[in-house]
């Protein structure tokens, strides 16, 4: 769901609560009152609730006021934090230019990046302010997924220590922006923040659970390589052991095992393999190929297994080797060049077809960097059409 379409959601929400809790003629709740009898009548005397202005601190305050229930009270304030964030973000990231051609990002200079940085700080200093307050129930074991089944009172040091983290990175950030500091020296700085933030994980945390840890916090490049498939969890943690061994993602100042980057890859393809078997390891290989992405997508969409999208690819493959044949061949006059051209055109969309369906086809066809289009036209495929 995108932003804004949350956002008004939890409007209409509100609107409604706002209806029941301050409707004269609706039946009040005999549940203890959370608030004293002064907020109430404060609460009763203050100027209507607005969440274009309040804060929300202020929000907080008049909601429990209002005897709004906790869950009910977070949901609105978290929205009004996101909601002041992106008044105060958007504007400087060009998200709000009617210039259609201007590209979103800008490129920003030391005060702008200075008042996004402060923006974010704000935002993120109220979420913690709302989780003291209004601690989710549910927030324990959201950590846990994403930390691992150890203790409580592990997760909450662990949270800690990433807020720590978070903090030092802030500083840095501001210190990035109004100095003359390099980029090289930024990154040079952050990194070794992000060293010093894994030792102290390390300190934290058994071997055991760290790699429980890492598994679920520090896998994105395995999650993206894989989205397409259906991969299950034991193929995904061997594959991340090798990820590990191999990219050195989570320690990149740990010494390379391999001596050559050929001696890596002839590694990981080798333990792919024999953790996937051929017919996954090639739709692995499909899933983690940027260049038919698009064509991953429709296979995705149309409910195709990725078998379907490789076979695709074979077909291309084939068409495209024989048009570079009929290219090159010296003796084919203009029009029997062209001729044999069209003949693989319409191959190519009885086969592709029978894989994809005609609504597949169609799809494929307009994403598919133009191949059948020439061929259609009687001239041989773009280069590198994929």
């Amino acid at each position: 769901m995108k932003l804004i379409h949350y956002l008004i959601a939890a409007s209409l929400t509100l609107n409604a609560a706002l209806l029941i809790h301050t409707n004269p003629l609706a039946p009040r709740s005999r549940a203890t009152p959370q608030t004293t009898h002064a907020q109430k009548l404060r609460a009763q005397s203050a100027p209507a609730l607005n969440l274009q202005t309040s804060t929300p601190e202020q929000l907080m305050q008049k909601l429990a006021a209002l005897d709004f229930p906790p869950d009910l009270i977070r949901m609105i304030v978290r929205d009004r934090i996101f909601d002041t964030l992106r008044d105060k973000a958007f504007p400087l990231y060009g998200f709000d230019d009617p210039r259609y051609w201007r590209a979103f990002k800008r490129p920003m200079g030391p005060s702008q990046l200075a008042k996004i940085a402060e923006s974010e700080r704000e935002a993120h200093a109220a979420m913690k302010k709302l989780d003291a307050d209004y601690k989710d129930p549910r927030q324990t074991e959201k950590l846990r997924q994403e930390y691992g089944d150890v203790s409580d009172e592990k997760i909450q040091a662990i949270a800690d220590l990433k807020d720590k983290h978070h903090k030092r990175l802030e500083a840095l950030y501001d210190q990035f922006s109004e100095s003359d500091t390099t980029a090289t020296a930024y990154k040079d700085t952050r990194a070794s923040l992000e060293r010093q933030q894994r030792q102290e994980l390390s300190n934290l945390m058994t071997p055991a659970e760290l790699f429980e840890y890492d598994v679920r916090t520090n896998s994105y490049p395995l999650k993206n390589d894989s989205r397409f498939m259906d991969i299950t969890e034991q193929e995904f943690r061997d594959i991340f052991t090798i990820y590990q061994k191999t990219d050195n993602s989570t320690t990149p100042d740990a010494p390379s095992e391999f001596a050559t980057q050929q001696e890596r890859d002839d590694y990981k393809e080798a333990q792919l393999r024999q953790i996937l078997g051929p017919d996954r390891y090639a739709d692995f290989q499909q899933s983690k190929n940027p260049a038919y992405e698009k064509l991953n997508l429709i296979t995705t969409r149309l409910d195709l297994p990725l078998s379907a999208a490789r076979e695709v690819v074979t077909v291309q493959t084939d068409l495209t080797q024989r048009a570079a044949a009929i290219d090159a061949d010296p003796t084919l006059p203009p029009a029997a060049r062209a001729a044999q051209y069209t003949a693989l055109a319409q191959e190519a969309k009885a086969r592709i077809t029978q894989t994809l369906g005609e609504r597949g086809y169609s799809a494929y066809r307009e994403n598919s960097k133009n191949w059948i289009q020439n061929l259609e036209s009687g001239k041989p495929p773009p280069r590198g059409a994929k």
